[in-house]
């Protein structure tokens, strides 16, 4: 859920618990935004509520959920008919998407 951000404050949360290597996750995370300027405000919740990131904690793996702020600039139209494109923060996607994306590719270790 990395696409609403009506107010474009990018503001957004890593839910972290700790399991595993969770905590170094949203680390990494946070400097690799600090690192590279992202452009976004990153808040590490711990313990963060789960989602799709859930399941790993249950069965000891790391794992951390991204997801965009709830309370005050919550999307309206979540899991709703009217969640469509037209509604949709492509900048604000794109900046988390390649936050994960950086993220994920700096913990692979590549093995010959």
């Amino acid at each position: 859920m990395i696409g609403w951000d009506s107010n474009n404050d990018g503001q957004f949360y890593i839910n972290v618990r700790d399991t595993a290597q969770s905590n170094h996750i949203a680390d990494r995370m946070v400097s690799i935004h600090n690192q590279y300027s992202v452009g976004l405000s990153p808040q590490v919740l711990n313990p963060g509520s789960g989602s799709d990131n859930l399941p790993f904690w249950y069965f000891g793996f790391s794992a951390v959920g991204v997801e965009e702020m709830y309370g005050s600039d919550w999307n309206a139209y979540y899991h709703t008919t009217n969640d469509r494109l037209a509604h949709f923060n492509v900048d604000y996607f794109y900046k988390c998407a390649s936050l994960c994306i950086t993220s994920l590719s700096s913990l692979v270790e590549m093995k010959e």
